[in-house]
């Protein structure tokens, strides 16, 4: 018992990862714009292909991204940040649905937005949109000159969003 109490105890004291928001807020030393709740797996496959979240859906998560939005909006009100990047460390935590969501509900208020699938390896993004993806992606723009970004901005006409989402990318062919 004494031996299991003392493992515990030093994987406790061993293990780095951030647990909090105000463990990742002092590690980066940067603001926590909103702090999403965990949706499962079996939610989000329900919702594969529509690529948004409603409060039917999910009414945590839906008022998780209209605060999100909120404060979204308020930083795009300064004319030097035109730019959101949402990101991740690991695949399946929820990158493109968030980056759906709000950018739908900035193109619903007015904004212009490209949505930019920049997965070099997953493009998400058309599919989430319920969009075919097939054509040149980011990395085909970035090898050929010939290829413009111009070239790669698609519209869902259904939510009147720009985006740039191509075909997945062979992995051999990174160099």
């Amino acid at each position: 018992l004494v031996a299991g109490l003392a493992l515990v105890l030093a994987y406790a004291m061993l293990t780095r990862t951030i647990q909090t928001a105000d463990e990742l807020k002092s590690a980066v030393n940067l603001p926590i714009i909103v702090a999403l709740p965990k949706v499962t797996a079996k939610k989000r496959r329900k919702k594969a292909g529509s690529g948004l979240i409603t409060a039917e859906s999910d009414p945590n998560l839906a008022e998780s991204l209209r605060g999100l939005r909120v404060k979204v909006k308020k930083l795009l009100d300064s004319p030097e940040k035109k730019v959101v990047l949402v990101t991740s460390t690991i695949a399946g935590e929820g990158k493109t649905t968030v980056a759906i969501n709000l950018a739908h509900a900035l193109v619903s208020d007015g904004h212009k937005v490209l949505l930019l699938d920049a997965d070099l390896r997953s493009q998400s993004v058309a599919r989430a949109l319920g969009e075919k993806a097939s054509g040149h992606n980011l990395l085909d723009c970035l090898r050929d000159p010939d290829i413009s970004i111009l070239d790669l901005i698609r519209t869902n006409q259904e939510m009147k969003l720009d985006f740039v989402s191509g075909r997945n990318t062979d992995n051999r062919h990174y160099s």
